[in-house]
């Protein structure tokens, strides 16, 4: 058994405690309130800012950093122990050293250190090994000074250096030759060979040299990485125009220039190429470039690594013969291909704008214009992509809590498992806090505390324009305050985001210290009406202290301040309904409203019986089990308080089955029934023909039919029309008398609900006494009419 102890609960404090040890000291803490009270003294001063730096000279009120040390390291005497703890007991500055220090070491010594070769060099530079001995070489030590050496040694249990000779054999100091480094590091220290670390480098610059090489003098390897793409653009062209040698674009000016200035022949008007019977087959040649388009290619491909001649250009600006007037057109015809860069690519300048043939000077001769091909799709303009927002980081929440149970919904195994002490909340989780345990959360380390009361469930939000941290409250009441770390930070107004089913909302803490309750009830089925629109809860925000500025999602934006409370009742928020004050002593003449008990902070402190009770109820959940398998066997344990308290989280879970049986079961407690019926009805109205044909399955295989019709009737409840109806009014009451306790409690609160009356009746009670409740009760509707509503 661990003894409780200032540095037993810094290890508690700082988890290097195993499991055991963990929950004892967590059982130690919860009987001892003065233990409880040095944790939360010990959180207190480690994040206090203002605390000075204790004294380099130990005095009576300082301790010395090494007396400390020892402390941390658990090498002091019982007596040196009690007088550092006192001394630590009694200095605010002293037990916030302590507790940082052995909170940094805890950090530090849980992470690998990663020792640098140049620190590792000169560590071993600074205590070199000595040389060994040579055979036949006289031994400089003394073997009495070292048998003295190791009895101190083992007497004191510190390490130290054997004393060092001062001369060798041969008369020289060790100083004089000091061991070189190579020698004395080990071989698996010493860095490796640079000849080796740089083979990887030298064949990737090599393979680097060949990729270069192959792509500047194989023309297929580039057009194999560069023109597979533009394959079918080329062949588009080529069937669509002649193909021209790689010429530029004053070559074929300079052509059509020499063609348009050539005379005409006086004998004939007609083309002088149809009597030239050398012109026929130069004609059918560039047909046939243009109607191939492979061999189109291969002529580009030919004409790209001819290079320009000077005397075919300078007999290009020449008058033409007759006999050349055929060459000459079937050059200008060639000539009109887009040109090609030096890449073998068509040029897309021109290939989006061809150039235009000049009118052929001669009668008769038309010359066509190539139809321009379409723009590739590489060639076209991007269009500019939308900028998105950045997104925004989620706030980093912690379940600070060492002790209680927290239910999480865990989508990989589709079931509800207990959450780890000290655990990260990630968004859009589901949590619960099941009776009777309060769960703590912190957001951003300290900067706003979140208190989940017992029964309580809601969904982490992800970041988002409203706030960058916000919950979704299923049910449940949730207490915000502001923490320390809030006031340094200084980020005043602190926005978070509140939701429910039915609306999202924006609540801004105001001060630091700011505390206000959110409160989320469902409503029941016979609650809903359609005046009341498809709302299904009902909301209060309480402000304690501070004041808090709420903003709906329409645009109404409200202060609240301490002792005032407001409606988050969806017709109130519609209506813009001023806050109302809450009832202290001195407004208790005005119209107030009541100050909710789970808001006071001396409501919520525990008795020794009720730790006790949460403590046994605790070790009743298993890690490795869901709460569907740990709590079900449960409902019917003999404690009525334990089973209600299994039945809530089974209701969180989701265990219908289990809360039919709590439900239907006979010689239940009121207790039990109570705790399933809220949690069916709550699920009903979810969605209520989907859930009522589940309910119908699970109350088949338990009641006759007679008594599933009843129960179904009476978990939906009737509405103030039914209840303004004589029979529906009278069966209400005779349901009173049922077999089942379930029926009799059902029933016992519609009639309640509607004639706002209980005329001492009680469900539990027995057959005899029951008999002369329901004469009153029958009194009490002839009195009516015969009729609930009033």
């Amino acid at each position: 058994m661990m003894r409780l102890t200032l540095r037993t609960l810094l290890a508690y404090l700082d988890d290097v405690l195993d499991a055991n040890h963990t929950r004892e000291i967590g059982k130690k803490l919860q009987e001892s309130p003065y233990a409880a009270n040095l944790v939360e003294r010990i959180k207190k001063v480690t994040r206090q800012r203002r605390l000075m730096a204790p004294d380099v000279e130990p005095d009576e009120n300082h301790l010395d950093a090494n007396k400390v040390a020892e402390y941390l390291d658990n090498t002091l005497s019982p007596e040196e122990i009690t007088v550092v703890e006192k001394v630590c007991l009694e200095s605010d500055v002293q037990l916030a050293e302590v507790a940082a220090s052995h909170q940094v070491l805890t950090l530090i010594l849980g992470e690998p250190v990663d020792i640098s070769s140049e620190t590792r060099n000169r560590m071993y530079k600074i205590v070199p090994h000595a040389p060994a001995k040579k055979p036949g070489a006289a031994s400089g030590s003394d073997p009495a000074i070292d048998q003295h050496f190791m009895e101190v040694t083992k007497s004191s249990g510190e390490f130290r250096l054997p004393p060092m000779p001062q001369t060798t054999a041969v008369g020289k100091t060790v100083q004089d030759k000091e061991p070189s480094f190579k020698e004395e590091l080990p071989e698996y220290l010493r860095n490796q060979s640079s000849s080796r670390s740089r083979i990887p480098l030298i064949g990737f610059c090599v393979t680097l040299l060949l990729f270069i090489g192959l792509l500047a003098y194989d023309q297929d390897f580039w057009e194999f990485l560069f023109n597979s793409d533009s394959a079918e653009v080329e062949q588009t062209l080529a069937s669509n125009e002649p193909v021209t040698p790689d010429s530029s674009d004053d070559e074929a000016a300079g052509s059509n220039d020499a063609i348009s200035n050539e005379e005409p022949p006086a004998e004939s008007s007609e083309d002088p190429s149809l009597d030239d019977p050398m012109s026929t087959p130069a004609l059918a040649d560039t047909e046939s470039e243009q109607t191939n388009p492979d061999e189109s290619v291969s002529t580009e491909l030919k004409s790209e690594s001819k290079a320009a001649d000077p005397t075919t250009l300078a007999s290009k600006t020449e008058p033409t013969t007759d006999s050349e007037t055929d060459d000459t057109v079937a050059a200008v015809t060639v000539a009109e291909q887009p040109p090609i860069d030096s890449e073998g690519k068509e040029d897309p300048a021109e290939i989006a704008e061809p150039a235009m043939e000049e009118p052929n000077s001669e009668p008769g001769v038309e010359l066509a214009t190539a139809p321009i091909p379409p723009t590739p799709e590489s060639l076209k303009p991007e269009e500019p992509k939308p900028t998105s927002k950045p997104a925004i980081p989620p706030a980093r929440v912690l379940y600070s809590m060492q002790e209680g149970i927290v239910i999480q919904y865990q989508g990989s195994k589709e079931d509800w498992y207990i959450m780890p002490h000290r655990a990260v909340v990630h968004p859009e989780e589901l949590l619960a806090s099941p009776l009777p345990f309060d769960a703590t959360f912190d957001i951003e380390q300290g900067e706003v505390r979140i208190i989940l009361n017992a029964g309580t469930r809601i969904q982490n939000l992800p970041p988002s324009e409203v706030a960058q941290a916000g919950i979704k409250i299923e049910r449940g009441q949730v207490i915000v305050s502001g923490g320390s770390a809030l006031e340094v930070a200084g980020k005043v107004p602190y926005p978070l985001a509140f939701g429910t089913s039915d609306a999202t909302w924006r609540v801004e803490l105001m001060t630091p210290d700011t505390r206000f309750g959110i409160e989320i009830l469902p409503k029941l089925p016979y609650e809903i009406t359609p005046e009341m629109g498809a709302t299904k809860n009902n909301g209060m925000l309480f402000v304690h202290q501070g004041s808090v500025r709420f903003a709906d999602g329409d645009g109404h934006v409200q202060m609240v301040n301490a002792n005032q409370a407001l409606s988050l009742k969806a017709e109130d928020i519609r209506n813009n309904a001023p806050p109302v004050p809450m009832e202290t002593a001195g407004n208790s003449d005005q119209k107030t409203i009541a100050f909710p008990d789970w808001l006071n902070e001396e409501s919520k402190r525990d008795s020794m019986s009720v730790r006790k009770a949460k403590l046994s109820y605790e070790k009743l959940f298993s890690n490795d089990q869901s709460v569907k398998q740990s709590m079900s066997p449960q409902i019917i344990n003999k404690n009525p308080i334990v089973a209600s308290w299994a039945v809530d989280s089974l209701g969180h879970a989701g265990d219908i089955h289990s809360l039919v049986q709590a439900l239907t079961t006979p010689d239940q407690p009121l207790e039990v029934i109570q705790m399933a019926k809220r949690h069916l009805r709550e699920w009903l109205v979810q969605d209520p023909v989907a859930n009522n044909e589940e309910l119908q399955l699970e109350l088949e295989a338990a009641l006759s039919p007679e008594d599933m019709e009843v129960v179904t009737l009476l978990l939906f409840g009737i509405n103030a029309d039914q209840a303004d109806d004589a029979a529906m009014s009278q069966q209400i009451v005779g349901w009173m008398d049922h077999s089942l306790l379930a029926v009799r409690d059902m029933a016992f609160e519609l009639a309640t609900h509607y004639t706002d009356r209980q005329l001492h009746y009680r469900p539990d009670a027995s057959e005899k006494n029951r008999q002369s409740m329901i004469l009153r009760w029958q009194a009490h509707l002839e009195k009516n009419e015969g009729k609930l509503a009033p």
